[in-house]
């Protein structure tokens, strides 16, 4: 009889997420070794109960993924110590994700190629309490100007900072634009692909001056257009329902980007995010899906 063929690798896999950070760990680096990046942390609603799970991509057109490992630093008090603790991790390839609290106990997260020979390099900017979006961007775009691309803000203990990285030897630019949020949904999806028209992808939302803006990212190696669309979130649905539906979805083109919960026809509603045509995927809570 004909040998069964093994069955195709799903692009997405939703595990049970972790419940400490040393079991968190060992799942992304047993994940990691064959290939699977970790994208983010999500639930499953059900009439019964919530599931919590953490939420793989592996391309499964390719030959051969590389393996990847996983590091979580603990959560600094000085930005200082955090720079130190960051450039330590990044001359040894590692790139930082972002903050990744597990088990009540908080800390870093960071993602490299097994076998790589990248060097990052990070700095911390401290944030102007009351900073207006003009002048959030002048300091996003003054560093992506000189190659160092935003990694997101970061609260610590003595008080907010912007994360700013570069790989040494890249010539890559970065510059940055937002779009305060509209209250209409189907708005924010025509404002992001507006944006996405011209190659710019969202980083997410964040309070800026006591407004929400949504973030965009221009940077000089993205090649062509990037699409968002969007789908809603069964009423219930367990972890293997999610695993299903963004597979469906990935079939397609469209990976998972962000939920969130938006008013249709005045109910509350979950709703799955969906982009393509990014060069280089980052997701607005965990940042860059490949260092």
């Amino acid at each position: 009889p004909s040998p069964t063929p093994t069955p195709a690798p799903v692009a997405f896999s939703a595990q049970t997420r972790a419940a400490t950070q040393g079991a968190a760990l060992e799942q992304l680096n047993l994940m990691g070794s064959s290939g699977y990046c970790f994208v983010t942390d999500g639930t499953a609603v059900s009439l019964l109960n919530t599931q919590s799970f953490s939420l793989y991509y592996l391309d499964p057109a390719a030959t051969s993924a590389p393996a990847l490992q996983y590091a979580i630093a603990p959560a600094a008090k000085l930005v200082s110590d955090w720079v130190v603790q960051a450039n330590s991790l990044g001359s040894l390839g590692y790139n930082y994700k972002g903050a990744f609290s597990v088990g009540g106990v908080a800390g870093d997260m960071f993602v490299k190629y097994a076998t790589t020979t990248d060097v990052f390099i990070y700095r911390g900017v401290g944030i102007s309490v009351g900073s207006t979006v003009d002048q959030f961007l002048e300091q996003l775009n003054a560093s992506g100007s000189s190659g160092y691309r935003w990694a997101g803000p970061m609260s610590i203990a003595s008080g907010g900072v912007h994360i700013f990285e570069t790989k040494l030897g890249s010539t890559e630019k970065f510059t940055y634009a937002a779009e305060g949020v509209a209250s209409d949904f189907s708005t924010r999806m025509a404002i992001l692909n507006r944006y996405g028209s011209q190659g710019a992808q969202s980083l997410g939302i964040y309070s800026i001056g006591g407004k929400s803006y949504e973030v965009f990212e221009t940077r000089t190696g993205q090649s062509g257009a990037i699409s968002y669309t969007a789908e809603q979130v069964a009423a219930t649905e367990s972890t293997a329902d999610v695993q299903t539906a963004v597979n469906a979805q990935a079939a397609n083109g469209w990976l998972y980007w962000d939920t969130t919960t938006v008013v249709i026809n005045q109910v509350s509603q979950r709703v799955r995010i969906y982009s393509q045509g990014e060069t280089y995927r980052v997701n607005p809570t965990y940042g860059v899906w490949l260092p």
